[in-house]
């Protein structure tokens, strides 16, 4: 899945859709709204979407005259910099683009196990959040702990079991990168 935020707009864009309709839809939002900045918030999962989302805005950086600036912030670094400042619980399930298998991830240690996903604890005030993921149904009795991440006038919107936290761009924004590289954190099991 790609979700894209301009304006203060936001589409999605599905596995099919990624391949057939997302270059155009992004090349007519550059269109109506030039930037020279990009901020992907990058992986774990949806491996074909990632490529074809790098692909996608290398090639737009290239077509242009303007040169875009990438800054590519992974899940991992957005949870360890939520963790960090208390606003998440220090482990988290993260979706790898598997139907079964998770990765459960200790901000606290970072290190990191994969695991099914049926075994993860199924209890109330269980301290541990899960990924943002656009089928909530995936996570059936973990969806309560599901993150929401939406973008908010310069800022990203992570929403947790109901409170808010607000990370302005320019906390993710450190490095820019001439092209995106897509975060796989996938381990054979």
């Amino acid at each position: 899945m790609i979700r894209l935020f301009v304006e203060g707009n936001v589409e999605t864009f599905a596995r099919n859709g990624v391949e057939t309709v997302f270059w155009p839809r992004l090349v007519e939002m550059y269109r109506q709204h030039p930037t020279n900045q990009i901020l992907v918030l990058n992986g774990p999962g949806g491996f074909t979407n990632l490529r074809v989302w790098w692909l996608a805005l290398s090639l737009l950086n290239a077509l242009t005259w303007v040169t875009i600036e990438f800054f590519s912030c992974t899940k991992i670094d957005l949870y360890a910099y939520l963790v960090a400042r208390g606003y998440l619980p220090g482990q988290g399930a993260l979706y790898l683009g598997q139907k079964h298998n998770i990765w459960w991830y200790d901000f606290t240690q970072m290190c990191s196990t994969q695991l099914r996903l049926e075994s993860l604890p199924v209890e109330e005030n269980v301290p541990y959040f899960v990924d943002f993921v656009s089928d909530t149904s995936y996570w059936w009795e973990h969806a309560p702990y599901m993150l929401d991440i939406s973008v908010q006038d310069e800022a990203l919107s992570v929403v947790f079991c109901g409170k808010n936290c607000i990370v302005p761009f320019s906390d993710l924004m450190k490095q820019s990168s001439p092209v995106v590289v897509p975060q796989y954190f996938v381990n054979a099991i």
